[in-house]
């Protein structure tokens, strides 16, 4: 979960790659038969020689090619990643605040163009900064993504910690960071009267039935999810990784509405597939650069991204919703999961 988009640039590169055929010989004859593998024996392959530690989801005009996981949600108790097996999302829980705003538009209760002072009266320039703005990352705002120190454990103490932290600009410019969105968390609490999570519930979580989905300050010791780690020598030697849960229980508490949610991949396409309405997402989508309401836009494709820590995540959608990759990973050296996204996607509609 990075404050620039530098990282991000590299993810965003599209890879044309050809696929090439199989062979093999028959062991009573000398002629070699062309074997068409299947787009998903393809992807599996890949991901395998890739030695891609996480889960991958490829869906294909509304139905699933893969769902599956590879590698270890943790090594030490030689528990394997499933389909099932809940990762932070990171950064792209944005995607989902943005669409909570969306809906929140949809109603009534809000619009793009309201000033943020209506909320934060006590912010500086919150005047002269829209709903928009935040959605869009080009309110001015910036804070770095640090550990308070203590567990925030009330939405009040997050919000709290992100207002005493944040600085405001006076020139506003496109400028990454999470508290745009921990902003628009509380924002929605304000209209609605319910905190971020109990939102979260009401409106996508128990209509979707969403059953591997978890706020990290609801984890528990029988919660299932994926440990992180730095290296594929340090997954084996079971070193977790310093900003792995729950040891990083502090820093997932600071990150409201912007990266302290976990989710298998399958329930975060429940998500993204179907909420908001094409109507609403549109409205969403409404920006003068490549960034809008948690989405990266590209090439007619809603991006998404994250990264904290050992883990990392990567959405690739089109804009019907109809088609998709889903990469959630365990593993920090995956340093080409933007390229391992691209591949993916280019075999699925090949």
């Amino acid at each position: 979960m990075k404050k620039s988009g530098f990282r991000y640039i590299a993810i965003l590169v599209t890879l044309i790659i050809s696929v090439s055929g199989f062979y093999f010989s028959q062991k009573k004859t000398p002629v070699q038969k062309k074997v068409a593998f299947s787009s998903t024996e393809q992807i599996i392959q890949y991901l395998k020689e890739k030695d891609f530690n996480g889960v991958a989801l490829v869906v294909k005009d509304k139905k699933i090619q893969l769902s599956a996981g590879f590698g270890y949600a943790d090594y030490q108790q030689k528990i394997k990643n499933t389909a099932e097996t809940s990762f932070p999302i990171a950064s792209i829980q944005k995607t989902i605040t943005g669409s909570l705003i969306a809906e929140a538009v949809a109603e009534g209760k809000i619009s793009y163009d309201q000033p943020i002072v209506d909320f934060y009266p006590e912010l500086a320039n919150s005047s002269q900064i829209t709903i928009r703005q935040l959605l869009n990352q080009t309110s001015g705002i910036q804070m770095e993504e640090t550990d308070p120190g203590e567990f925030l454990e009330t939405q009040d103490s997050q919000l709290n910690y992100v207002l005493s932290e944040l600085t405001v600009a006076d020139q506003i410019d496109f400028e990454y960071t999470n508290a745009n969105y921990s902003l628009l968390a509380g924002i929605l609490s304000q209209v609605y009267q319910l905190d971020y999570a109990e939102l979260f519930s009401e409106k996508i979580s128990t209509p979707l039935q969403l059953d591997h989905t978890y706020f990290s300050q609801d984890l528990s010791a029988d919660t299932s999810y994926a440990k992180g780690y730095p290296s594929e020598a340090s997954l084996k030697n079971s070193e977790v990784a310093e900003e792995s849960l729950p040891d990083a229980a502090n820093l997932f508490s600071s990150l409201l509405g912007a990266g302290n949610l976990l989710m298998s991949a399958e329930n975060l396409w429940q998500v993204e597939s179907t909420f908001p309405n094409s109507s609403e997402l549109q409205s969403l989508l409404v920006s003068d650069s490549n960034y809008a309401g948690g989405y990266w836009l590209d090439n007619q494709q809603l991006i998404g991204l994250g990264s904290i820590g050992a883990y990392a995540s990567v959405l690739l959608m089109d804009q019907n919703r109809d088609s998709g990759v889903i990469l959630l990973c365990n593993q920090a050296n995956q340093n080409d999961l933007g390229e391992i996204a691209n591949k993916l996607w280019t075999i699925s509609q090949e």
